[in-house]
C-alpha cells in the first residue's frame, strides 16, 4: 500500500511539472 501511494504521489508531481509546460 505504501509503494502504491508513492506512485500516485510521483504521478501527481509529474503532472504538475508537465502540464504547465504544455
Amino acid at each position: 500500500m505504501g509503494i502504491w501511494k508513492k506512485y500516485v504521489l510521483i504521478s501527481k508531481i509529474l503532472l504538475l511539472i508537465i502540464l504547465p509546460k504544455t
